[in-house]
């Protein structure tokens, strides 16, 4: 009878909380730097060399990429010191935190970048750029969180 209780007050718990759901966060790449990249890499440690490029092909000026993930993640930009000249590479100074429920702009200029927060993520149905990452569970037409509504 206990037993029969507790899951009881258990279930009316969790169906009082209403729907949470926290949607991966959007990190959206833009190059807006002078120079077309040769390559864009995102990974989780300082180190970028045994890294891949996660962008299709070169990476024009004012194009994007949107990455959907959770995490840390630095980001480094690789592109020709001038043209025809060696690579040269920048990496974020520090590793860029994605919150879930969140969406995040980087900008990359041509030896530094600018982050900003956004209060919602890209949805990936309506992104027209090229994407990488995993963006999780489809989102539905509102998604309500723990501390706002998203629409």
């Amino acid at each position: 009878m206990k037993k029969l209780l507790f899951s009881a007050l258990l279930i009316s718990a969790c169906a009082s909380a209403g729907n949470v759901f926290e949607p991966i966060p959007s990190l959206a790449i833009q190059n807006q730097s002078q120079f077309d990249l040769t390559e864009l890499r995102i990974h989780t440690s300082p180190g970028f060399m045994s890294e891949k490029s996660v962008y299709p092909g070169v990476m024009k000026q004012n194009a994007t990429l949107v990455f959907y993930g959770t995490g840390s993640f630095y980001v480094t930009a690789i592109r020709q010191q001038y043209e025809g000249g060696p690579s040269v590479a920048f990496t974020t100074d520090t590793p860029i935190e994605l919150d879930l429920g969140y969406g995040y702009d980087l900008s990359v200029f041509d030896q530094s970048f600018r982050l900003k927060r956004n209060a919602k993520r890209l949805n990936p149905k309506l992104v027209t750029d090229p994407t990488t990452g995993d963006p999780g569970m489809p989102p539905s037409d509102e998604v309500t969180t723990s501390t706002r509504t998203q629409r």
